[in-house]
């Protein structure tokens, strides 16, 4: 039991509580107090592992969350159909519902990141897809390729993607704020040229 204690605790180690009971397991004795002591700060250990646990599930449930309403509130979403329409709400409930079942911290942490950047593109390239077909209105450019109209596929670039060239390596004054604004909004519309749309 005394090795398995000290096989485990020495993985987690840069907690100051899990040194504190590695100390008490090498050094006291006799062994019965030392446990008394461990599953007391354990316990401690499990609470705090709780709440952060739970913190972080909120965290990554409102980033996603905060997408979604991004979405639902689009003109594009709006001239779906209501199948197309719960097709794309069905994407962000599974999501929040791996929110739930999460149970590790780090990977709390990357998952609406990971969503942000591999399925949300996919999300909004589909709804365009849809309003395109259906002959809904679009904002996508219609690059003349050949001589005839035709709707570029859309392809989205996530803002902060988007390299901005600025010689300083931050905002002293608003000659400053003003100057990296029109570098950024430079950038972007030499995103939008290409034919791409920014993902914020």
């Amino acid at each position: 039991m005394y090795m398995v204690c000290i096989s485990i605790l020495s993985f987690h180690q840069k907690s100051i509580k899990n040194m504190k009971i590695f100390f008490i397991i090498q050094f006291s004795f006799p062994f019965s107090n030392c446990m008394q002591q461990i599953k007391a700060m354990l316990a401690e250990l499990e609470i705090g592992i709780a709440a952060q646990l739970k913190k972080e599930a909120r965290k990554a449930a409102l980033m996603i969350e905060a997408l979604r309403n991004r979405i639902l509130t689009m003109q594009e979403f709006k001239d779906l159909t209501v199948d197309q329409q719960q097709e794309l709400k069905k994407d962000f409930e599974l999501k929040l519902s791996d929110v739930k079942d999460q149970r590790l911290i780090a990977a709390l942490r990357d998952l609406p990141r990971r969503f942000e950047d591999e399925k949300y593109p996919r999300l909004l390239e589909k709804m365009e897809s849809w309003n395109r077909f259906s002959g809904s209105d679009s904002t996508y450019p219609k690059p003349s390729i050949q001589g005839e109209d035709r709707i570029a596929e859309p392809s989205y670039v996530p803002v902060r993607s988007v390299s901005v060239r600025f010689a300083k390596a931050w905002l002293a004054d608003d000659t400053d704020v003003d100057r990296y604004l029109e570098s950024m909004r430079e950038a972007l519309l030499a995103e939008i040229g290409k034919g791409k749309r920014i993902q914020i």
